[in-house]
């Protein structure tokens, strides 16, 4: 008989070799940790032209960017043969070109204008500083002549000082800067590697520049390679964050200095300051450093403007607190937004900690770096709240003292604040509540006070006439023993009649908290329409709680007579979902035809299914999200538009099936669980009206053999095409979806 070989024994064999491998390596780094980041210098230094070069392509891309829009323009304007997309593609080589050309002449003329006029100031300086200290020994010996200690001290100082500074000058800056001048007036070049690393520098960027779309392209295949398609979109969401951080930091940041430095030198030229070129590059190249640059660019032009006038010292300190004024308030926030999203105090951290880590690279880069981890950090805190059915919003934090264990509710310090976090748990006790009133009613569905139809329709004449206005043009809103979606129809219609009872008693707080404070409203208390109608505005009563049936006409004069589909993209909550273009949607909803009664079915449909929750006031949206950040997103937008009639479940699976209403229309967004999903809508209701909604010509293909399969006639296939022109005037193609229509007879 064989011995059988024990698994558990190679698992822990090849654990244990594993972990002696990786002490192994890890007591080498540790020994020789010296000869590694040797070895690892010289791999960066050997990748010093393709690190220029990739810094010059990224600091150029928008550059290119807009210079390639440019000729494509002008192109599509001068030649009648090719449109602007055709245009755009043909002047890609042209756009590298000019950017180039503009690069290489903005350093030349930076290297021939304004270094020579730095090296005569550095000149100028160093023959008048000899001068500087016999005027400043002068001051110390008639001041502190009486204290001959004190005197003798300063006097040594400033000799130290003195030798010093003429020793950098004249051992180290000088000389060196004859060189660069002498080199640049003469084209001899010395710095023979410096100029080679930045010439291939220069090519490196102009291959990236040009191949950037497919070199971004090839990145996106291995991203996907290695990580789900969840992850991937992640990882993309935040590589384009943070490119639009950097970015917008990095660029902002040099335009921005740029000009504070042109203004420094205007100012400083106008009232005949010595030294102006010197002074003005100081200043303008410390503030690309975030809150210490124009601190520490002040200091030695102050120095500067002190040595050679004491007057011209007051001038230009207060020269540059007005400077920093007007770019921390005007210019900056003009160039750079809020292209961090930090606080001062965050801001001052990661200053601090680049600084100190990195020198004035990390004081430089620190503060976009930090931002990306914020970010980060911040994504990561949300979904994990969101995990825990927890909010994410710090304001709802502000006034937390804890949870209840045994509800879970929030336990706030105010009164007031608390009145509003309960909303939820009245939410959850109200069908309990609803059920002991119809007990109470012998089984009447209706709430004890509700209003007739007889009542209803008196209120209506008495409205209609007290704001001369057709009854047509009222919406009624029943909600007595009932959830409606109150604050969508107060949004979309100008005059609603709401026929309310103590179910809602925080009705009032919740139309203010909404938004709709400054509305004007009209109230009673009562059935009778003799009954006393208070008016006021909505934020007037939010301490008003309903104890009994009550009828307010709520009037909103920013909306429209009725709703109007298709709303903006931008009310809805932003997730993981792109959202189909609103003019499509209004499409989809018109093919739809959805009545205030009608129960229907979505899948994978989002903002489609708060439209029709807004239509099908009476009805129940049933929404089918298998995504768990697009159910999340569905679940804010539930949240955020108040609808009460949508009902959101995973899948279409027996026991979901078994709990939803049977829905007349189904709407899907076609998916590989297509037919899985017609089967067993089918099962649910054999007459089903299908909407199918799909950008693969491959499923639009196979629709009639699908169809045909399950009985689903009256096919019908559209397709939708919708182009807009951008901010920039270019028009803009949109997806075009097939919509396929079909019902069982």
């Amino acid at each position: 008989m064989r011995n059988k070989w024990n698994k558990n024994y190679l698992r822990i064999g090849v654990i244990f070799t594993v972990s002696l491998c990786i002490a192994i390596i890890f007591n080498q780094v540790i020994h020789g940790w010296r000869v590694i980041f040797n070895v690892i210098g010289r791999i960066f230094s050997a990748l010093t032209p393709f690190i220029i070069g990739i810094i010059i392509a990224y600091i150029l891309s928008p550059v290119m960017t807009y210079v390639r829009q440019g000729l494509a323009f002008l192109v599509s304007k001068i030649s009648k043969k090719l449109d602007y997309d055709k245009a755009h593609k043909r002047v890609k080589g042209w756009a590298v070109f000019v950017t180039i050309v503009f690069f290489i002449t903005l350093i030349t003329v930076f290297l021939w204008l304004v270094i020579p006029h730095i090296y005569q100031s550095l000149k100028d300086l160093v023959d008048s500083f000899p001068g500087y200290v016999e005027s400043v020994q002068a001051w110390i010996d008639k001041i502190f002549s009486k204290n001959e200690a004190l005197e003798g001290r300063l006097t040594e100082a400033l000799n130290y000082v003195e030798d010093n500074i003429t020793t950098i000058f004249e051992s180290k800056i000088m000389p060196n800067m004859d060189t660069i001048v002498l080199n640049v007036s003469s084209g001899i070049v010395v710095g023979v590697k410096a100029v080679f690393n930045f010439l291939i520098g220069i090519i490196v960027a102009v291959y990236l520049l040009y191949s950037k779309n497919t070199l971004i392209a090839q990145a996106k295949k291995f991203v996907y390679l290695f990580f789900s398609k969840k992850t991937g979109n992640k990882i993309l969401e935040g590589l384009s964050y943070a490119n639009s951080v950097f970015g917008g930091f990095i660029n902002g940041k040099i335009l921005d200095s740029l000009i504070i430095g042109i203004i420094c030198f205007i100012f400083t030229s106008a009232f005949g300051m010595r030294y102006a070129v010197l002074i003005s590059v100081i200043v303008g190249v410390t503030n690309i450093i975030p809150f210490f640059g124009p601190f520490i660019g002040a200091i030695p032009g102050a120095l500067l403007a002190l040595m050679d006038d004491p007057m011209m010292f007051i001038i230009f300190i207060i020269f540059v607190l007005l400077l920093q004024q007007f770019d921390g308030n005007i210019l900056g926030p003009l160039i750079l937004g809020d292209s961090t999203g930090l606080s001062g105090m965050w801001v001052l951290v990661a200053i601090l900690v680049g600084g100190d880590l990195f020198g004035v690279a990390g004081m430089i880069l620190g503060v976009p770096v930090f931002a990306c981890l914020y970010a980060l950090f911040a994504v990561m805190l949300r979904d994990g709240l969101r995990n825990k059915n927890l909010s994410s919003d710090t304001e709802d934090y502000h006034l937390l003292k804890g949870f209840d264990e045994e509800t879970g509710e929030p336990i706030y310090r105010d009164k007031h604040e608390k009145r509003q976090t309960l909303k939820k748990r009245k939410k959850k006790h109200f069908y309990d509540k609803m059920l002991k009133k119809k007990q109470a009613d012998g089984g009447i569905a209706m709430a004890k006070g509700c209003y007739s139809t007889n009542q209803i329709l008196e209120w209506m004449g008495y409205f209609a006439q007290k704001m001369e206005v057709s009854p047509e043009k009222i919406k009624l809103l029943d909600i007595c023993g009932k959830m409606k979606n109150v604050i969508p129809v107060v949004e979309t219609h100008k005059r609603v009649i709401i026929f309310a009872d103590e179910a809602h008693e925080d009705l009032f707080y919740d139309l203010w908290e909404r938004g709709f404070g400054e509305l004007d409203m009209w109230y009673s208390t009562g059935i009778e329409v003799n009954a006393l109608v208070k008016k006021s505005k909505v934020k007037e009563a939010i301490n008003h709680k309903l104890t009994e049936p009550t009828v307010i006409f709520v009037l909103n004069e920013n909306t429209r007579e009725s709703y109007r589909i298709g709303m903006k993209n931008e009310l809805f909550s932003k997730g993981t979902i792109k959202y189909v273009g609103n003019e499509i949607r209004a499409v989809i909803m018109s093919m739809l035809d959805v009545d205030a009664q009608d129960t229907i079915c979505l899948v994978d449909a989002e903002s489609i299914a708060i439209e029709a929750a807004f239509v099908a006031g009476d009805g129940t949206i049933i929404c089918v999200e298998n995504d768990r950040g697009a159910k999340e997103t569905m679940e804010d937008n539930v949240k955020k538009f108040g609808v009460h009639n949508v009902q959101i479940i995973s899948d279409l699976g027996p026991e979901n099936m078994a709990k939803i209403p049977v829905p007349r229309l189904s709407f899907i967004v076609a998916n590989k669980h297509l037919e899985e999903d017609i089967a067993r809508l089918l099962e649910k209701n054999p007459k089903m009206k299908f909407v199918l909604y799909t950008l693969e010509f491959n499923v639009l293909s196979g629709i009639k053999e699908l169809f045909e399969k399950y009985n689903i006639s009256n096919l019908e296939v559209t397709q939708i095409t919708v182009s807009k022109t951008d901010r920039k005037s270019m028009l803009v193609t949109q997806p075009s979806p097939w919509l396929i229509t079909g019902e069982v007879l």
